[in-house]
């Protein structure tokens, strides 16, 4: 029969799994940029996008678009030195 391969999930947890590459989870955007010691403008020039932008995403107002997923999917393998480094590199670093 047609219909979904597995149980739909809660309206609240939609938005994804922090664990699975390709779904997006406001949750997990701010535990990773809590755990890289970022501020919402720094994850912005880092997936190229505004600081005001990274708290919608964070509190589940809007959603990023595709051109942005990849950049925020790369933040997951990030540590803060190499964090940082990215954001000299774009001249953003203090």
């Amino acid at each position: 029969s047609k219909g979904t391969p597995r149980a739909a999930p809660a309206p609240a947890e939609a938005a994804g799994d922090a664990g699975t590459k390709g779904r997006f989870s406001a949750k997990s955007m701010r535990s990773q940029r809590k755990r890289l010691g970022l501020s919402a403008a720094e994850v912005g020039l880092l997936v190229g996008s505004s600081a005001q932008s990274v708290y919608n995403w964070e509190d589940g107002k809007t959603r990023p678009q595709a051109r942005h997923m990849a950049a925020i999917f790369a933040l997951r393998g990030l540590g803060r030195r190499e964090a940082r480094k990215r954001l000299e590199a774009l001249g953003a670093a203090g």
